[in-house]
């Protein structure tokens, strides 16, 4: 092969005159409009493919890529060795994550330029394969292509394959378009070296980009080596008697395989054990050639179709089929119109040109030989993706690994697939119009639908660990580690987390060892420990770490993210720092084997407000092991507010003694025994003050907690108080990422208060309906006066619509905070009962009480702006109701009791027995605060035996959205004692103010209404 040959077709002497070409064309537009138009696709490309780039979560093999590119470059050739792509990719991003850092978005960007520079490599491989509109076409097809769009945006290697490849691809068409295989006539060499003067192009460095490309590609994905597979079979049909140039061909091929070579014998030996063993795990079946064919065809058309559409690849792969048959036909016309053009009879000689035509003889020429040339290319590219798809099929028989989405492995046959499209798409242009823009509309609808899902349809949302790595940046701290036992868990902290936040660490080993062990142990020493056990597998490691955990630290946190995923957290124990605390016993109303908490001891504080832990103690007790039951222990505030949380279950299962049942002196052998040893985190942003320690169980397949009764018999709900708590300032300054800031705004305030953001459900809220609202401040100095919080609701004429004011830190005065202060604000509001349905502005802001003079903004504003609420009311109810049993007794102002009825329970009422209850209310008007409803069950000395205590409708009509006149339908559900003894029994039902307990009264100044005073518990159904 020659360093510079004449770019040469089929010989044109004898029968090749001047007929007009069918692929001659007219001149095009200006070089500037040209450049214009192919930016402008280049821009719409770019712009699918940063579109919701942050939509779609990091799933595994994006991890392992962090994971691979935050090593040092030594050490990235070791890792990879063991892995089933080489290092390449993982080198190029390492280089990027040094300049724009491993954030997703960043690290997506990588992806996005391979992605959109393919766009003009594929118009140039058009341009000189296909001419100008095949090259138009192509670049078309990619830029929209889903599949494309999709690992574009993928932090894998397979976007900057096909780049790779396709400039590979680029370099080949240079080559291969050579020397004819015979040689031809001297006039006639002579002739078409003539017309081919001027259009000589030099090979050499078409040579070396090619060897430079290939073998990227091949250090990028070992399926690359796919590509020069396919093109030296091409190569070795079309120098099947030319042997000078296949040799030179095969001597390029053996350049890239000499630097291939070195890569190959590092890691072979690693390569194959690791192959063979993920073979053996993922359990893969090899799909059948039509399957296999299907997916792939049908993935290069229309992409992954996800969500509703997944059913649905057999109909992409049908049109492409049928596109693909009907081509065929026209083909087979074609050929057969022909060979009636040369049958005998037919003048094989040219027609001499005029002599004034002899300029636009020789652009006829030359635009035939355009033809034969880009002709020559469709066997070129049908042999490449022939090839690739093949060869991957064959090793799926030896090695069947075929992943989820597995067609993404083959994408450097992308290319290739759409410039053969486009070129059978430029050719129906040609002959009709019409035919080609209706298959482009196809086309496109088919694409539509597929991005739009890939859009809107999270890939992997098991694996989804935002949220969770938030929580362990938000609730951790620089010292606390995150002990992950696969390497893509890495990956994930290393891009989502923070720098303040845990460090992450790979097990030394994926079996529990000493090795493990030490680990542990060291991670204890240093801080928290934060564990996500991946549970998808089986998790045997990850139970063995839990376990120990469970016998040497104290478990602060358990939540499940996703049906596989459980993170867990845990701290050292502490030698009993602190000051103890010790209840009186608690009995939960556990059915036929009573609960007994006998004590709890844990650090009464001040606990600093800085994530820290506060270890508690529990101790169980009861006749036999209980079944299965949940425990949450609760941070509460005066006005019953949430501040923190630790649940888990079973109960028992932290147990530090090893075991759950144990005889103890003097007591019987058989009863059950357990004490738990938990933690509690006492969030960074909680307000310094003194708060409640509480505790409610229940059975872990309900939400109802058990009920609990006190050490003298008296009911305390479905929790109860440990004992007092005492949370002080942090002590050090936190950062924002402490917080679960949900909308992150902050702006600076007058008097060194600085607002971070705020947190809010965004669901329709309904008139007289409960809404919390979180909002964050930060002190960047030391506030000169108590100011107070205050969230407003406004209409559409700036009229209150609902108003809430309280000191932000609560107890903790503004003045005292310190610079670096960081304090959560837990506000509420309820809309009027008659505010009307729409969009509602929110806006919140502190002021002086004195005077009401509030704080300005840096920029002068007195109000922060939350966005806008909507309000949607329920269905009010006017038509009275015809209960079975007739009352008509008032409470306060608010209620009047029309009647009820009574549901009884199935061979009557028994002790055990539950049984239902339906009020009938009338609104008189409505009110301040939330009452609740009452029903009690009482024996004849008035110990209640029985309840159902709830928000009017189960808080679906709360008493402050009561509109006069309205009626409401209120179920109860009430459970009789299971020691009740036999006798009469009265039913009594009234409204309370849960905050104080205090009742409404009847016109007569009774609390309560007697519904039924002869209920006979233990005898027949009335």
């Amino acid at each position: 092969m020659a360093t510079e040959v004449a770019q040469k077709g089929p010989a044109t002497g004898e029968g090749a005159g001047p007929q007009r070409s069918s692929y001659s064309e007219k001149p095009g537009p200006s070089p500037r409009t040209s450049l214009l138009a192919i930016l402008l696709l280049i821009l719409a490309g770019l712009v699918l493919r940063v579109l919701r780039l942050q939509f779609q979560p990091l799933w595994w093999d994006e991890g392992y890529s962090v994971w691979f590119a935050t090593h040092p470059l030594g050490q990235i050739a070791a890792l990879t060795s063991l892995d089933i792509h080489p290092p390449l990719y993982y080198v190029l991003l390492h280089g990027w994550t040094l300049l724009a850092g491993t954030g997703p978005v960043a690290l997506r960007l990588f992806s996005v330029a391979a992605g959109t520079l393919t766009i003009p490599a594929i118009y140039a491989a058009g341009r000189q394969m296909l001419g100008r509109r095949g090259a138009w076409l192509a670049a078309l097809l990619l830029a929209l292509n889903p599949l494309h769009v999709y690992y574009s945006q993928e932090v894998r290697m397979y976007g900057l394959v096909a780049l790779l490849g396709l400039g590979s691809l680029i370099a080949a068409w240079r080559l291969l378009n050579g020397p004819e295989v015979a040689a031809p006539r001297r006039d006639e060499r002579a002739e078409r070296n003539a017309l081919a003067s001027s259009r000589r192009v030099p090979l050499g460095g078409a040579m070396v980009l090619y060897v430079v490309l290939t073998t990227a590609a091949l250090y990028t994905q070992y399926y690359a080596a796919f590509l020069p597979l396919g093109l030296t079979i091409y190569a070795a049909w079309r120098w099947r008697r030319d042997v000078r140039s296949l040799v030179a061909w095969l001597g390029l091929q053996a350049i890239s395989a000499l630097l291939y070579v070195p890569w190959l014998l590092y890691a072979t030996p690693k390569l194959i054990p690791y192959i063979s063993n993920k073979v053996r795990q993922d359990a893969d079946q090899p799909l059948s050639l039509f399957v296999y064919l299907g997916r792939h065809l049908s993935a290069f058309v229309a992409g992954h179709l996800e969500g509703p559409l997944a059913p649905y690849w057999p109909v992409a792969l049908a049109l492409v089929g049928l596109w693909l048959l009907w081509f065929a036909l026209r083909q087979v016309g074609r050929s057969a119109r022909s060979g009636r053009a040369s049958r005998p009879g037919a003048s094989d000689e040219p027609k001499a040109p005029p002599p004034a035509s002899a300029r636009a003889h020789k652009a006829r020429e030359m635009a035939g030989q355009d033809r034969r040339e880009r002709e020559s290319a469709l066997p070129m590219l049908v042999v490449v993706v022939l090839t690739i798809l093949s060869s991957g099929f064959l090793v799926s028989l030896r090695y069947p690994f075929f992943p989820e989405r597995g067609e993404r492995l083959l994408l450097m046959g992308l290319p290739p697939f759409l410039l053969i499209l486009a070129a059978g798409l430029e050719r129906v242009w040609r002959r009709g119009r019409i035919w080609a823009v209706a298959g482009l509309a196809l086309m496109s609808l088919l694409t539509a639908a597929s991005l739009s899902a890939f859009y809107t349809v999270p890939r992997y949302p098991g694996d989804d660990y935002r949220a969770l790595v938030a929580r362990t940046v938000e609730q951790g701290a620089p010292g606390d580690t995150v002990l992950c036992i696969y390497p893509w868990q890495v990956g994930y902290w290393r891009s989502y987390g923070s720098p303040d936040g845990p460090s992450a660490v790979l097990a030394p080993s994926p079996d529990w060892g000493p090795a493990l062990q030490s680990e542990v142990d060291a991670a204890l020493r240093t801080g928290h420990l934060w564990f996500p056990a991946h549970l998808s597998g089986g998790g045997g490691t990850e139970i063995r770490v839990e376990n120990y955990l469970g016998r040497e630290a104290r478990l602060f946190g358990n939540e499940w993210y996703g049906p596989g995923t459980r993170l867990s957290a845990w701290s050292a124990e502490s030698g009993g720092a602190g000051q103890a605390a010790t209840s009186s016993f608690l009995h939960f109303a556990l059915p036929g084997n009573p609960l007994t908490l006998e004590s709890a001891a844990g650090d009464a504080g001040p606990i600093p407000a800085a994530n820290t832990v506060a270890q508690l103690t529990l101790n169980w007790r009861a006749a036999a092991p209980p079944s299965d039951l949940a425990v949450s222990v609760r941070l509460v505030d005066s006005l019953g507010r949430l501040w923190a949380q630790n649940d888990y279950q079973p109960l028992g299962v932290n147990s530090q003694a090893g075991q759950a049942q144990v005889a103890r002196a003097g007591e019987d052998a058989s009863s059950w025994h357990a004490q738990d040893a938990v933690g509690l985190l006492i969030p960074a942003g909680t307000p310094p003050g003194h708060y409640s320690l509480e505790v409610a169980v229940r059975p872990a397949d309900s939400r109802e907690a058990l009920e609990v009764t006190g050490a003298d018999g008296s009911r305390l709900g479905q929790s109860a108080m440990l004992f007092a708590m005492l949370v002080g300032p942090a002590g050090q300054p936190l950062g924002p990422e402490r917080l679960p800031i949900a909308s992150y705004h902050p702006v600076d305030l007058n008097d060194g208060l600085r607002f971070l953001g705020y947190t809010l459900d965004q669901n329709p809220t309904a008139p007289g309906e409960e809404r919390k609202v979180t909002l964050f401040w930060q002190a960047t100095g030391t506030p000169t006066a108590d100011y107070k919080a205050f969230v407003q609701v406004l209409d559409g004429r700036g009229g209150l619509a609902s108003n809430w004011e309280e000191p932000p830190g609560a107890a903790y005065a503004t003045s005292q905070w310190s610079p670096g202060t960081l304090i959560r604000t837990q506000a509420s509001f309820r809309p009027r009962a008659d505010l009307a349905d729409g969009s509602y502005s929110m806006v919140a802001g502190l002021f002086r009480p004195a005077g009401g003079q509030r704080l300005l903004t840096a920029g002068g504003a007195d109000h922060l702006a939350l966005g806008r609420v909507t309000v949607r009311g329920r269905v009010h109810d006017t038509t009275p109701p015809a209960p079975s049993h007739a009352t008509d007794v008032s409470l306060g102002s608010s209620a009047r009791l029309l009647g009820y009825d009574l549901a009884a329970p199935e061979g009557g009422y028994q002790p055990g027995a539950s049984f239902g209850l339906t009020l009938y209310w009338q609104a008189r008007q409505s009110s301040e605060r939330p009452y609740a409803v009452f029903v009690h069950l009482l024996d004849e000395g008035g110990t209640i035996r029985g309840f159902g205590d709830a928000q009017p409708g189960n808080g679906r009509f709360p008493t402050t959205g009561w509109l006069p006149g309205e009626y409401l339908r209120d179920e109860h559900r009430i459970t009789i004692d299971a020691d009740a003894p036999p006798g009469n029994y009265r039913l009594v039902a009234g409204i309370y103010d849960p905050a104080s307990g205090q009742r409404l009264t009847t016109p007569d100044g009774q609390d309560q209404i007697v519904l039924d005073g002869k209920l006979q518990i233990g005898g027949r159904t009335r």
